[in-house]
């Protein structure tokens, strides 16, 4: 009896352990269905920089690291920089996840820089309204007489044919027009979403996210390392992948015309602190500007030759100060100012100043420079209002008979002051401070004729 008792209640154990083991088992399945079955959707709606390839790859490896059905690049560019597309399409090509591009939405564009990024998904698509392509490379310095220059032409027909060789092993790799795509780096060329379907440059047209992930489902991708899938998208959880705080900052600070107008401010405050010492506030606003902007040349491509140039600039400013130039030099520094945003950046033309934010934003600088010396001349011209220095022209009365090389006493700006003069000079005459000798002696001479009434002695 004891024994049979015994083995049920062994059974019961059994049951309740095998019971809890396949509950864990189930719970294990159902949530790597749900992490295959999460899309990672990444937003690049800044130009290509270092930050925006921090973003993506941080983005890639969370995937990565969740297992996700797939990931989604939403993208809207005007284009960046060669050597960060490069790195961007590496860790792509590289990904263990599929990764879907998405021109959106309606009125995105996905030029130069971000065609590549385009053409490098595994399958890629675009909203009504969007557009791609012009990927041309431009190199900054080109036009005007500088094409004609043989090394800017070498240069710029080494990077373009580097640039094709690369389209050419995307879109052959994935089955896409491979003259269509060259053609938009050698002729410039930008196509629409009809014109991109029609000619085999995506694979779908998408309204929106809901559209997309319909259309989506059930379609199988080939990854660039040959694994296909097919993707289960119709039920899939969309888990949002947007740029950081921190990565919108350092984006912003990404900026060329932001590192300009930093450097620009950055010496402006340090120049009014030096000219007015003991404000505080434009030095350290400038000190912090400074900072700022040198923390983006660390990973944009400076020209530091126009980092020196706006640096001049300032240094003229300063020497109109004590060179009298009738408003050259601060002209030379306006022209400075001007030609350093121009040679600051050794990135393509489209990632430079643009000239005519040059002229507005110098133009401010430079009458705001102008403002400042106006005011300096005009301070420096007024006689001192405070101080010993102060008494120097004012009048007053003798208040006993003053002789040469005797010491008496006169009345002026409301005090008694022991005073010498040069000559004869009655008790209650009127007299002009001359200057301020030591201590607490004036030297004065006489008003003739007297047009002051000396003081009542009430």
């Amino acid at each position: 009896m004891e024994h049979g008792i015994q083995r049920r209640k062994s059974g019961v154990r059994i049951g309740r352990w095998a019971r809890t083991a396949g509950l864990g088992i189930l719970v294990s399945l159902a949530s790597a269905v749900a992490a295959a079955q999460t899309i990672y959707w990444l937003y690049v709606d800044t130009p290509i920089h270092p930050i925006a390839l921090q973003y993506i790859e941080e983005g890639i490896r969370a995937a990565e690291a969740n297992g996700a059905e797939c990931l989604i690049l939403q993208l809207n560019t005007p284009g960046g920089l060669v050597e960060t597309t490069d790195r961007i399409i590496q860790r792509m090509l590289a990904a263990r996840v599929p990764i879907i591009g998405f021109v959106a939405p309606s009125g995105a564009q996905a030029a130069s820089a971000g065609f590549y990024i385009l053409m490098a998904t595994d399958l890629a698509a675009m909203a009504p309204g969007t557009r791609t392509g012009a990927a041309t490379p431009v190199l900054s310095g080109g036009g005007g007489s500088q094409d004609n220059n043989e090394d800017v032409k070498t240069l710029r027909r080494k990077t373009q044919n580097d640039l094709i060789a690369l389209m050419r092993s995307l879109a052959q790799r994935r089955g896409r027009n491979v003259d269509l795509a060259v053609q938009a780096i050698t002729e410039a060329r930008s196509f629409d979403e009809e014109e991109a379907l029609r000619q085999k440059l995506i694979e779908l047209i998408a309204r929106d996210r809901s559209d997309l992930l319909k259309k989506l489902d059930g379609r199988s991708v080939v990854t660039w390392t040959g694994e296909q899938r097919r993707l289960k998208t119709g039920s899939a959880t969309v888990a949002e992948y947007p740029m950081s705080f921190r990565h919108r900052i350092l984006s912003f600070l990404m900026d060329p015309r932001v590192v300009y107008i930093l450097l620009v401010l950055g010496m402006l405050g340090l120049y009014i602190e030096m000219t007015n010492p003991g404000l505080i506030l434009p030095g350290v606003v400038g000190a912090v500007c400074l900072i700022l902007a040198l923390a983006s040349t660390q990973v944009l491509p400076i020209n530091w030759a126009g980092v020196l140039l706006i640096a001049l600039a300032f240094l003229l400013f300063l020497l109109e100060l004590k060179v009298v130039s009738y408003g050259l030099l601060t002209l030379g520094g306006i022209l400075l100012l001007i030609l350093g945003g121009l040679t600051l950046s050794r990135s393509p033309a489209e990632w430079a100043v643009s000239r005519t934010f040059l002229m507005a934003f110098a133009g401010a600088v430079g009458a705001a420079v102008a403002l400042v010396i106006w005011y300096i001349i005009r301070a420096f011209r007024h006689p001192p209002a405070t101080g010993q220095e102060s008494l120097q022209g004012q009048t007053g009365w003798a208040e006993t008979d003053l002789e040469p090389g005797n010491v008496g006493w006169v009345f002026a700006d409301g005090t008694l002051w022991r005073a010498t003069t040069s000559t004869s000079i009655p008790k209650g005459q009127p007299v002009r401070i001359v200057q301020v000798q030591g201590g607490m002696t004036l030297e004065v001479e006489a008003l003739s004729p007297p047009d002051l009434k000396p003081p009542s002695d009430s």
